[in-house]
C-alpha cells in the first residue's frame, strides 16, 4: 500500500505546516492504497505511516502492517532513532526486548504494551462489526442467526477479538474466522464438513451473490476494504 499527500502550494499536506480547506480543493489531505490519485505525492514511511496513516482512513493493524513492512527488510540497526521508538511501540517480532530497552524504560514499555492492544483490539472490533454489518444487511434472519450460532459456538469471535486468529486461510496453525467465512478446505468449514462455512451454505443473500458476500467480508477482515 502507498500512502499520499496531497499537493499544495509549498508541497503537500505533510510538508506544509499550516494550510487552509481551500487548499485542499475538496480533496482529502491524506489517501492510502494500492495506487494513488493524481494530485498526491507518495509519503510512504515509517515516520509518515505512524503520523498519518490513521488520517488517511487505516485502521491501527494496516498501519502496523505497513510500518513492519519497510522496516523489517531493513533492520533494527539500519532504523533511525525516530524509526526505533516507532517500531519499539509497536511490538514487532524483528524488536527484541533488548532492542526496547534501547529505546524506553520497562515503566515506559508497560505503558506502551497496553496501548498496542488496545489499539489492536479496538481496531479487529472495528473489522468484525462492519463485516457483520454485511451479513446482516443481505441476509435473512434465520440465516444471520446460524451464522451466530455456528461462530459462537467456536469461540470464532473470541479467538479473533482476543488474540488474532483468523485460521488457516491466513496461515494460522487453528481454525478461525475466515476459515469460516470462506469455507476452507481442510477445516471443519470445508464443503461436507461438520459446520459448512459461510461460502458453502447455498444461500442466495439480496442484491449479491454469495460468493460476493464472502468477498466482502473477507476484504474487511483482512483490512483491505
Amino acid at each position: 500500500m502507498k500512502l499520499g499527500a496531497y499537493q499544495i502550494s509549498g508541497g503537500n499536506t505533510s510538508t506544509v505546516s499550516s494550510y487552509s480547506t481551500a487548499d485542499l480543493e475538496g480533496n482529502q489531505p491524506f489517501v492510502f492504497g494500492a495506487s494513488l490519485p493524481s494530485g498526491y505525492d507518495d509519503i510512504s514511511g515509517i515516520e509518515e505511516w505512524d503520523k498519518y496513516g490513521e488520517r488517511a482512513g487505516a485502521d491501527y493493524i494496516r498501519v502496523r502492517s505497513e510500518i513492519k513492512g519497510i522496516a523489517e527488510p531493513v533492520g533494527w540497526s539500519s532504523l533511525n532513532s525516530a524509526e526505533k521508538a516507532i517500531c519499539a511501540q509497536r511490538f514487532f517480532s524483528f524488536v527484541t526486548g533488548t532492542n526496547r530497552d534501547e529505546i524506553y524504560t520497562e515503566a515506559e514499555q508497560r505503558l506502551y504494551a497496553l496501548k498496542f492492544f488496545q489499539c489492536m483490539q479496538e481496531a479487529r472490533g472495528v473489522r468484525l462489526a462492519r463485516s457483520e454489518g454485511e451479513a446482516f444487511l443481505w441476509l435473512s434472519e434465520a440465516q444471520q442467526q446460524e451464522i451466530v450460532d455456528d461462530i459462537i459456538g467456536d469461540g470464532l469471535i473470541e479467538k479473533y477479538l482476543m488474540f488474532s486468529r483468523t485460521g488457516k486461510y491466513s496461515g494460522d496453525d487453528e481454525e478461525g474466522l475466515l476459515d469460516y467465512i470462506n469455507g476452507y478446505a481442510g477445516t471443519k468449514y470445508a464443503s461436507g464438513g461438520a459446520v459448512p462455512g459461510l461460502a458453502h451454505k447455498g444461500w442466495a443473500p439480496h442484491g449479491r451473490t454469495l460468493s460476493e458476500l464472502v468477498i466482502e467480508m473477507t476484504n474487511i477482515i483482512e483490512g483491505n476494504a
